[in-house]
């Protein structure tokens, strides 16, 4: 994240799901909301990095880790933070 922007970082908590099958669920549903994003391999899981001409606004970190799904959302614009938070959250259900 680029210096001089605030940034925040939400901790979702643990899912029951896969670390892949909670990004695949976050993922679709950004995708159905027109937010542009990229999909990282990252150890024990995945990212879902959101830029825009600016730089990145929001990074999705999951991992899974002695069979325990761990989300994390850090983002630089509080704006975008609902909009990102919501599906997020709606994915924490298996």
């Amino acid at each position: 994240m680029s210096p001089g922007f605030a940034t925040s970082a939400t901790s979702f908590g643990s899912t029951q799901r896969t670390a892949e099958d909670y990004t695949n669920c976050v993922a679709a549903a950004w995708k159905d909301m027109d937010v542009n994003f990229e999909r990282k391999s990252v150890r024990n899981g995945f990212e879902l990095i959101q830029s825009d001409s600016m730089g990145v606004e929001a990074v999705l970190t999951t991992t899974t880790w002695k069979g325990k799904t761990e989300a994390r959302l850090s983002t630089r614009i509080a704006r975008r933070d609902q909009s990102l938070i919501e599906p997020a959250n709606l994915c924490l259900q298996p």
